[in-house]
């Protein structure tokens, strides 16, 4: 069963931000769970096969549920299956295709599903078969709502969110195959989506406004 997410436009500004901030700080330096983190050896080290890749600028990555590792970089994308890199870019006609390069995120739901959004082609979905990225199939992802994405997130449920340039939230239900425009436009650009364990959705603007 898909749960029905809303947003509803609460708007805090710099100063409630500002605040959440500090308190988050405060909560996680002074959590029981922080010196057993801080008692964690990591150690961070360059990939040796990232220099396999076609273009060494990552922008966004994602970790399929089968398994495979997905990589946007300024050249398309790239997914690593354990042994070697295969590139998908508008420049192959047959497998490995992909329309644009100007990807925003590439997106892995719980079913399985691959999705590249894009600046310019709107949301992309891959298919095993054809081992492709083609244009989404929907009664309402039409060119208006596809154009422009610049922020693209998938939640626990499958459901896929994308904000756009002027403000706009859109969600894709990829059960349906339809997608519906969430709420009242906001005030700018959306730049991100986070989801909290309680399911709620945030987005961010690049004016520094947040909306649940």
């Amino acid at each position: 069963m898909i749960k029905t997410h809303t947003i509803h436009h609460s708007i805090y500004k710099s100063a409630t931000k500002s605040f959440l901030l500090i308190l988050g700080a405060v909560l996680l330096f002074s959590s029981p769970c922080n010196k057993a983190y801080s008692d964690t050896k990591h150690t961070i080290v360059k990939w040796p096969l990232s220099s396999k890749l076609r273009q060494s600028t990552v922008l966004n990555i994602v970790h399929g549920t089968d398994g495979m590792l997905w990589l946007v970089t300024l050249a398309g994308v790239s997914r690593f299956n354990g042994v070697e890199f295969i590139d998908y870019d508008p420049f192959t006609p047959r497998s490995g295709y992909i329309k644009s390069t100007n990807i925003v995120a590439i997106l892995a739901s719980p079913e399985g599903i691959v999705y590249a959004a894009t600046r310019d082609s709107g949301l992309l979905v891959y298919d095993k078969v054809s081992d492709n990225f083609n244009s989404l199939e929907s009664r309402l992802l039409n060119s208006n709502s596809l154009s422009q994405i610049t922020a693209a997130f998938s939640d626990r449920s499958g459901l896929v969110w994308l904000g756009h340039r002027n403000g706009d939230i859109y969600v894709y239900n990829s059960r349906t195959g339809d997608a519906r425009k969430y709420g009242e436009k906001l005030s700018g650009e959306v730049s991100s989506f986070t989801q909290t364990p309680n399911d709620d959705i945030y987005a961010v603007t690049k004016n520094g406004d947040i909306a649940y």
